[in-house]
């Protein structure tokens, strides 16, 4: 174990009675044990409301809602069972507990040998003298490899430093909750003030519907107007009807009516 470094996470989540408590009381804990908070946050999530008249034009409304607390602390690795056991005296209910060790030993002598490589690279580099040379292409050349060199050994030494702190530092991400609670509030009740004001103005509003009416009959008015074209053309294509097709189409049944009317009186005067 001497050989390895680990960074440490651990998620918890559980049941708390009180949300604010808990979470000031995790606050103090982070910094008694050396840690520093990175996240905290509480908000409420809203299950149902229910709204219902209680006279004077207000509504009671009740919100049922349920307060969540989430955190995220560092913590030196020396203390995080130290940590984890004074948080215990938190939860109420536990739903459920993450811990995850990752072994970066190999990846902070990866760096550490990055970094070295590139700190040689310079100083074989620097032994370079690149004055002697009045070859500006060689100059720029020597002076981009330096610069790239100690870029890529800043790189290195940089995530030597990240996983270092990583590893000093536990990282412990903590959700919690409490139950659903009730939250009572009094508001204006919009619909109550609009059917009383619509009672106030009775006679006001009647007096618009009047003249509301009275524009509708006006338009309807204008509408059949709009409409004497197509009446012209109804009253001249019945009249052509009955002067011009109608008698034309009804002779041959009058022909034929006249001829049944003739052989019946000539029937008549026979028999006579």
């Amino acid at each position: 174990m001497a050989n390895k470094a680990f960074i440490i996470k651990a998620d918890v989540n559980f049941a708390v009675k009180d949300v604010v408590a808990t979470k000031d009381q995790l606050e103090s804990l982070t910094l008694q044990t050396g840690g520093y908070i990175q996240t905290s946050k509480i908000y409420n999530n809203t299950t149902d409301t229910h709204r219902y008249p209680i006279g004077g034009e207000r509504l009671k409304v009740l919100t049922y809602f349920v307060r969540h607390g989430m955190m995220t602390v560092r913590i030196p690795r020396a203390n995080v069972g130290e940590f984890l056991k004074s948080a215990q005296g938190q939860v109420v209910f536990l739903d459920g507990q993450e811990f995850n060790a990752t072994d970066v030993a190999l990846d902070l002598q990866r760096n550490a040998l990055h970094a070295q490589i590139e700190a040689e690279r310079q100083a074989k580099l620097g032994e370079l003298n690149a004055t002697k040379t009045d070859d500006l292409a060689d100059k720029s050349t020597h002076v981009g490899e330096m610069t790239d060199s100690k870029y890529r050994q800043t790189l290195a030494e940089l995530d030597r430093k990240a996983l270092a702190e990583q590893v000093a530092f536990s990282t412990i991400t903590l959700a919690f909750y409490q139950n659903p609670q009730i939250f009572e509030s009094v508001m204006p009740d919009t619909q109550a003030y609009i059917a009383k004001d619509e009672r106030a103005n009775f006679g006001h509003r009647f007096v618009q519907s009047i003249g509301t009416g009275w524009l509708y009959f006006l338009e309807f008015i204008l509408w059949l107007t709009s409409l004497w074209a197509f009446i012209v053309g109804l009253v001249v294509a019945i009249i052509f009807y009955k002067k011009a097709i109608k008698p034309f189409w009804n002779k041959p049944f009058k022909m034929k009516s006249k001829k049944i009317e003739n052989k019946v009186n000539d029937q008549m005067d026979n028999k006579s």
